[in-house]
């Protein structure tokens, strides 16, 4: 009988898992800045899994159901993130995957919201309401732990390309000022020359600083990592 039973319940979850197969195709598909479109057609399949399925329902996998798509939208939004041109390259491009990024990221946490308060509206009505509890009182600190750490992590990541474009005049990413749409100043008089030795001081500085940031032996976008944090507020402190 406990095999039967365990053969009915894992053909129930597949029945209704398999409801997310598309939309999760899709998920991988796109791109941060156009991933968001999907995320309402998503935790609205959550839903349906939540309300209706006989052994899915159940809080904990609902959450964990919920977590696993975080992940997901977490590592689309890493493969469109390039470290070499946040720490060397083109710091344009790398700000705008990492706006992109985390935008996505804020609306799945506004979409589940939105989504909580529209089902906790809802009467008890059924079985299937009552089996859950009819509310989407989940804990939302793990739901969005890494989700709320990967947004912190590019942040922190944009503070490093708003410091190259601030201290760094002579590398590529520089090469015809078109990136910030400024051009390198010349100084004259008798002080000219210490001004410039002394501009040429600080950018050399600041770069050996994001070089032994970029050095580190650890992926920087797995915000599991804790050493990032040291790392980086090592970062801050010598660059102040």
């Amino acid at each position: 009988l406990r095999i039967e039973e365990r053969s009915k319940e894992a053909e129930d979850n597949l029945k209704f898992l398999e409801i997310l197969a598309a939309p999760c195709e899709e998920l991988v598909s796109l791109d941060p800045a156009n991933l968001p479109s999907i995320l309402p057609h998503l935790v609205n399949c959550a839903r349906l899994i939540c309300s209706r399925s006989t052994y899915y329902g159940a809080k904990g996998r609902i959450v964990g159901l919920l977590q696993k798509i975080s992940n997901e939208i977490i590592r689309v939004c890493r493969n469109h993130i390039s470290l070499d041109d946040v720490f060397g390259g083109d710091v344009n491009s790398s700000m705008k995957s990492l706006r992109h990024s985390i935008n996505c990221c804020t609306e799945w946490k506004n979409v589940y919201k939105r989504t909580a308060v529209c089902v906790n509206k809802e009467p008890c009505i059924g079985k299937h309401h009552h089996k859950t509890g009819a509310k989407w009182d989940f804990d939302e600190v793990t739901i969005f732990a890494q989700v709320n750490a990967f947004i912190q992590r590019c942040r922190e990541l944009t503070e490093i390309c708003i410091g190259r474009l601030q201290f760094v005049c002579s590398s590529p990413l520089v090469e015809n000022r078109a990136i910030n749409n400024a051009s390198i100043p010349k100084f004259g008089g008798t002080s000219g020359p210490q001004i410039m030795k002394s501009l040429s001081g600080i950018e050399q500085t600041y770069t050996s600083h994001v070089e032994q940031l970029q050095k580190v032996d650890y992926d920087i976008l797995n915000v599991r990592t804790s050493q990032w944090h040291k790392d980086f507020n090592n970062y801050k402190i010598a660059v102040k």
